[in-house]
């Protein structure tokens, strides 16, 4: 499926970065930082601006995580089953960002396959999820003394974008910014010529 493109996933790693450096100000400076989260989590952009070093994969062998790790696993942490985030805790972590996951129902797949509408069935999963983890977020904030956690909403803050595209500048914010066939996104990236894996213009479509 297709991505939000680079730009819109760099200012969701800005505002993580200020709500970082927000809750740092309150208690010196971030010391270390772990990662729980997919490709969409840019740890190495928020490395560089927090002058941290890169945070290692959590399975490289003898990785030194003496200023972070990054699990890039999805989800980890969110239920008190693997309980990631306590355990962090324990280890001294008082400062956690948590993004909740973007309204990929309306990627250009789903709506190709949806006659060009986002996918409700899919977006109302990640709604779930989302109000989810608000709860557990809430939960641990009472649970955990002296932790600062923030949720930063991507999903709100993709719709927005995506519904009042033309306010931010976008053309398109249905289409893929490559690919072939309906909305560039029947033909998978892998079959498509090298012409079709760039775009004419990435400051057009919201998606890519």
């Amino acid at each position: 499926m297709a991505l939000v493109r680079s730009s819109i996933v760099a200012t969701l790693v800005g505002l993580w970065m200020i709500s970082c450096l927000a809750a740092a100000e309150k208690g010196g400076n971030v010391p270390a930082m772990f990662v729980f989260g997919d490709s969409l989590a840019d740890a190495s952009h928020v490395s560089i601006y927090l002058a941290l070093p890169f945070s290692p994969p959590h399975l490289e062998p003898k990785a030194n995580s003496s200023a972070g790790i990054n699990f890039a696993s999805a989800g980890s942490g969110l239920l008190d089953s693997t309980g990631a985030k306590e355990r962090l805790y324990r280890a001294g972590a008082r400062k956690l960002v948590v993004v909740d996951l973007p309204a990929l129902g309306c990627d250009p797949f789903c709506r190709v396959i949806n006659d060009g509408d986002c996918m409700g069935t899919i977006n109302l999963l990640f709604v779930a999820y989302n109000t989810g983890l608000k709860s557990h977020v809430a939960h641990l904030s009472q649970k955990l003394p002296g932790l600062t956690i923030i949720q930063f909403k991507a999903y709100d803050y993709l719709m927005n974008i995506i519904q009042n595209g033309e306010a931010y500048g976008f053309k398109d914010t249905k289409s893929a910014c490559c690919g072939l066939g309906l909305l560039y996104a029947q033909v998978p990236r892998g079959m498509t010529t090298t012409k079709d894996l760039f775009c004419n213009d990435t400051n057009a479509c919201v998606l890519g």
